[in-house]
């Protein structure tokens, strides 16, 4: 079995992940962005279960790639294209929660 690759196999939809939709603006994406890092900051979570903790550390590594793409200038028109293509010819290919989706069905070159 093959590690799914993120923009061939599945595209995890950032804007989704955030609550927001496509057609965001920059000052919308960074609210959302800033909002979900201050909740999900490491003091806020003190005192609660490690598997809470845990869960935090997950959704603040989602939120920094959310931020990586979403407010790259150069990079969001590239993500924009490949999330609508995706969309269009595999929509069940497309995470809103950054999980990897494996298709079994789909066969894949292999070198070994």
């Amino acid at each position: 079995m093959h590690n799914p690759i993120e923009g061939v196999d599945y595209i995890f939809d950032r804007y989704a992940f955030l609550g927001l939709k496509p057609d965001a603006a920059r000052r919308d994406i960074e609210k959302a962005i800033r909002d979900l890092r201050a909740g999900l900051h490491p003091d806020r979570l003190l005192s609660v279960d490690p598997e809470v903790k845990a869960g935090a550390e997950r959704k603040r590594t989602l939120v920094d790639r959310c931020a990586e793409i979403l407010l790259n200038d150069a990079l969001r028109p590239l993500y924009d294209a490949r999330l609508q293509q995706f969309r269009a010819e595999s929509p069940r290919m497309v995470s809103e929660t950054g999980t990897a989706i494996i298709d079994l069905s789909r066969e894949r070159f292999s070198i070994d």
